[in-house]
């Protein structure tokens, strides 16, 4: 059974072909869902700021993981975009992916999927809701842009 995530809307990739033209200029393959938007944008505005050069080859969610391919930068950037990928994905696994609300790993039908309560599946590997991590900001709203660029600032420190 295929993922039953509501995928990005063509006016958000849109957006993000407008709003970064220089990173998405191949068009690339986006399949995720309207959950992960905000990160993805975020995202793209670090990885500009950073590289000129860099271009997004394809944006896909395997296993509950957001993965951004990312090629053409110069190797002096390398770290900055490994640790940029790195921290997308491992967010990613705490927003809903349908809604971009807190969410935690669920067995879904056919997929591992980040779910907040609303949108729901089965626990996975014993996760509970009630262990959360002892982390210094709220994971409530997590998909939202102004939290996800609070947790990127604080962890730039």
């Amino acid at each position: 059974m295929k993922n039953q995530t509501s995928p990005i809307l063509d006016y958000q990739k849109q957006d993000l072909f407008i709003n970064f033209p220089n990173l998405y200029s191949s068009s690339p393959n986006i399949d995720c869902g309207v959950g992960l938007f905000d990160l993805i944008d975020i995202f793209s505005t670090l990885l500009e700021v950073r590289s000129k050069e860099a271009r997004i080859n394809e944006i896909k969610v395997e296993s509950g993981m957001l993965l951004i391919t990312v090629e053409g930068f110069k190797q002096k950037d390398n770290d900055y975009i490994f640790g940029l990928t790195n921290l997308a994905a491992t967010l990613s696994q705490l927003i809903c992916e349908s809604c971009g609300n807190k969410g935690l790993i669920l067995n879904c039908p056919g997929t591992l999927n980040p779910r907040c309560d609303l949108h729901g599946g089965f626990p996975f590997d014993n996760s509970r809701r009630e262990i959360a991590p002892n982390l210094p900001f709220s994971l409530d709203h997590i998909g939202r842009k102004r939290l996800i660029v609070s947790v990127i600032h604080r962890s730039s420190h």
